[in-house]
């Protein structure tokens, strides 16, 4: 995997102010994916906003792991969902 497309984990952690042990948790629940390279643990870019909004969702609004995993696949599903809609209007009105 090319590093240009991973962000430091304590870099990302000292940016937003959270601390490394919650974002292990959350690798724990399976909400966010932590990739190690040469004894570092690196994000991936594509999943910041994801992460930021668990982060906000969970000091806002007091949700916990649990609460964040299931969030997590809804919002999961209504994109595959969205998918399918926008894909079979391709195909009803091309």
């Amino acid at each position: 995997m090319k590093t240009e497309h991973l962000v430091s984990l304590e870099i990302f952690c000292l940016h937003n102010e959270v601390e490394l042990s919650f974002i292990y948790r959350l690798h724990e629940f399976g909400i966010v994916n932590l990739f190690k390279i040469s004894q570092q643990d690196y994000l991936l870019r594509d999943e910041l906003a994801d992460l930021e909004k668990m982060i906000r969702l969970h000091h806002e609004l007091n949700i916990n792991l649990e609460g964040l995993h299931a969030i997590k696949g809804l919002l999961e599903q209504i994109a595959l969902l969205k998918h399918e809609l926008k894909n079979a209007n391709n195909r009803i009105f091309p």
